[in-house]
């Protein structure tokens, strides 16, 4: 609002530009990251079995796990949430997509043939 009442259009145009080579800079710094650590075993986690006498959901239909009589501990389960090789892949190649734009842009801006 400020720009807009202080420069008139113009300048909303020049902000709007700024704030979108700012993001194109910005995005493979945060794309990356984020595809490779939910695609590592950082995404993975141990789900401690339930006491005895406990069910794993509270709306178990079936009731109460049965008590383990023997006294052995069952072992933990392992969940993944990790991304799978598709969408790992789509990820990499968005990264790379960003990459390789920017990079052409920067080049041909700097060679002076960027319009």
């Amino acid at each position: 609002m400020i720009v807009a009442i202080a420069v008139g259009r113009s300048g909303i145009d020049t902000l709007l530009v700024v704030s979108q080579v700012i993001l194109s800079i910005v995005l493979p710094f945060v794309v990356f990251p984020l595809v490779w650590i939910t695609s590592s075993n950082v995404m993975v986690v141990k789900v401690p079995p339930p006491a005895a006498g406990e069910s794993m959901a509270s709306d178990d239909p079936s009731g109460p796990a049965p008590s383990d009589d023997a006294g052995t501990e069952a072992a933990a389960e392992v969940v993944s949430f990790k991304n799978g090789w598709a969408m790992a892949g789509a990820g990499y190649l968005i990264f790379t997509v960003v990459v390789v734009a920017n990079t052409y842009v920067i080049v041909s801006l700097g060679m002076g043939t960027a319009g």
